[in-house]
């Protein structure tokens, strides 16, 4: 199993993600870095909680909620600062991340029990015609 590389971004416009990290860079003898390859980006952002202007809240989203992809590749010059989680943001998206990746393996095996199903019916309406 691959070592996770964990980090919290800041990209271009102001815009703070936290994901799985992994270097693209060219294959030159002195190699650059041109882009990074998010896996399972979150979006991170703050809001203040309602009668108590003190305290805020923070709020992990999936970074891209339209796209079923868990992969992304981002060019380099888009990302500001790349630093080191705090733990406790670490742990959450550490969470966010178990229980999608269990929720996507139930509705794979329904998807798979609901597939099989239709096969069967295709067969069935098949084996009916003269």
């Amino acid at each position: 199993m691959k070592k996770m590389t964990v980090k919290l971004l800041t990209l271009k416009p102001q815009q703070d993600v936290i994901a799985d990290i992994e270097e693209i860079r060219t294959k030159e003898k002195k190699p650059k870095i041109v882009g990074y390859q998010l896996t399972n980006p979150y979006s991170i952002t703050l809001s203040r909680i309602p009668d108590d202007d003190q305290k805020l809240s923070v709020n992990i989203s999936r970074w891209n909620p339209y796209s079923a992809d868990v992969v992304y590749q981002i060019p380099a010059d888009i990302v500001n600062v790349i630093c080191e989680p705090l733990p406790k943001l670490k742990s959450s998206w550490e969470e966010k991340v178990t229980a999608e990746e269990q929720q996507a393996a139930k509705l794979q095996s329904t998807n798979t029990v609901i597939e099989q199903e239709l096969l069967n019916e295709e067969r069935t309406d098949s084996d009916t015609e003269e």
